[in-house]
């Protein structure tokens, strides 16, 4: 409270603040007032048929930010509130104490009263401020123009030169005024001063290097044979631990005492070569002569349809068998379920009337549900890292494919980690209606419900009953019906919380 105090709130509004118990507590003026959420929940207090608060988003991005404050201006002009444009910007930008003579308008506009306020600001606040410690150029350019504003109010190129022109040039004014009050920080140091130098400090004496000596590299080159044998010894396991033993390293149990054996690690590539036969591997070269691996070349000529999709689905059905053997090269290393998802996230682009599509779902879903068997909290963390942003772009430019690529997802995570997918998901996801459409596919796979769990989805379908789409609305009410059929389920004769 003694820091809102400081930020220039008079006692009269902090108390009105208090007594309006909004859903927030307000720690700091400036970032909190800046999206507009707390100002649409104040008049919401008064005017709860005009402010409907699920309109409204408690986020920090830019859009989020104009959407609200887009609302609340038509509200103003509509109810003559006087808050113009230019406040608005200072307050949405976060610039300085702009949220005080906000709140205070709005004080007096609901209230009726006038602020007393017992804060005295200073006439120039450079005064109380050391001379080291003021406000430099840059530091000015940074303070008065923010990232959001070079998005929105100064996108025009021109408008942000002028900008910053009087900036500078209100800074060059105070430093010239600086100079006649305080003409002493600027005179030049007395000659005796500026005479009297340190004396030069002895050289230390250049320490002989000794003598370097480097080895010559020997690089052997490889011809036509050698290709083939390195291809053969990749496509039969070649991993680490034979490179290993070929240069003399050992990973056996019968090291010399005092050496950690590391375990080796076989990469997805090196797991998954040997499912693509030769005769289909020839084809291959054919088309991509490339020193590549044998899964990636198939995957390529798959989605470039090169090959058909018969014979890509005889190697998925192949590399599903490899499940138990990826599963545990990815809890050794997570990195290697990226490679996999960065191999295989092109073939979910195929169209879903085709068989290579559903067998690469239903591999991903074997490999979701045999890691949540090893470790559901690992399994979870690294699908959200790894997975969800490949999974985010086919979720909102193919609508036909979002209950089987969510079903997918789901084989990750397990129920306690559903709230916090369905979060990550919302993080990662622009568009609203795309979002809000695989929620409620989300809510029709849910085998069950926590508290957390169904106030999210019920705070969703309250958003989606106000979109305009009707499409999303009836999507919408099937939620509701699901929050109805299990609250009977359970026996309940009482409404659902936050349900008339």
């Amino acid at each position: 409270r003694s820091w809102l105090l400081m930020a220039g709130l008079s006692r009269d509004i902090l108390k009105w603040l208090q007594s309006l118990d909004l859903s927030y507590s307000v720690k700091n003026v400036k970032r909190d007032f800046a999206n507009g959420f707390l100002v649409a929940e104040i008049f919401s207090r008064y005017f709860p048929h005009d402010i409907q608060m699920h309109s409204y988003d408690n986020g920090i991005s830019l859009p989020k930010k104009l959407a609200n404050w887009e609302l609340l201006e038509k509200f103003f002009l509509k109810k003559r509130v006087p808050i113009g444009r230019d406040m608005i910007d200072l307050v949405m930008h976060c610039k300085g104490t702009a949220a005080v003579p906000l709140l205070e308008t709005i004080y007096t506009c609901l209230t009726s009263k006038k602020v007393q306020n017992t804060f005295v600001r200073a006439n120039n606040d450079d005064e109380l401020i050391p001379p080291f410690a003021r406000a430099t150029a840059s530091f000015e350019l940074k303070q008065n123009i923010k990232d959001s504003e070079l998005m929105t109010t100064l996108q025009d190129e021109n408008t942000g030169k002028n900008r910053s022109s009087e900036l500078l040039q209100d800074h060059d004014k105070t430093l010239r005024q600086e100079r006649l009050l305080e003409p002493g920080r600027f005179t030049a140091a007395s000659p005796q001063r500026s005479s009297q130098r340190v004396a030069p400090r002895p050289m230390q004496a250049e320490v002989a290097a000794g003598q370097i000596e480097f080895k010559e590299v020997q690089v052997r080159t490889l011809d036509k044979q050698n290709i083939t044998q390195l291809r053969a010894s990749r496509g039969t396991g070649g991993d680490h631990s034979a490179l290993m033993q070929e240069g003399g390293g050992q990973t056996s149990s019968n090291d010399a005492p005092g050496e950690i054996a590391v375990k080796s690690v076989k990469s997805v590539t090196a797991i998954l070569n040997p499912c693509v036969h030769n005769d289909l591997l020839e084809r291959l070269h054919e088309f991509d002569s490339e020193l590549r691996d044998p899964i990636i070349l198939m995957v390529d000529a798959l989605v470039a349809k090169k090959i058909e999709d018969d014979e890509g689905s005889m190697v998925l059905a192949a590399v599903s068998k490899c499940v138990p053997q990826l599963v545990e090269s990815f809890i050794s290393s997570p990195m290697e379920l990226w490679r996999l998802l960065h191999i295989f996230t092109n073939v979910l682009h195929l169209p879903d009337h085709m068989h290579s599509y559903h067998q690469t779902v239903e591999f991903m879903c074997q490999i979701g549900a045999d890691m949540m068997k090893r470790d559901d909290y690992v399994a979870a963390g690294l699908f959200m890292e790894y997975g969800l942003p490949k999974l985010v772009p086919l979720l909102a430019s193919r609508p036909s494919k979002r209950r089987r690529l969510l079903e997918m997802a789901y084989c990750f995570c397990s129920q306690p980690y559903h709230l916090k997918f369905i979060k990550s998901m919302q993080d990662a996801q622009n568009d609203m209606a795309t979002f809000l459409h695989c929620i409620v596919v989300l809510m029709h796979l849910e085998k069950d419900f926590s508290d957390d769990l169904l106030d999210l989805y019920l705070y969703y379908a309250m958003v989606g009953l106000g979109q305009q789409s009707a499409s999303l609305r009836a999507a919408a009410l099937s939620m509701l019906v699901i929050v109805a059929q299990k609250d009977e389920s359970e026996g309940g004769g009482g409404a659902t919380p936050g349900m008339p």
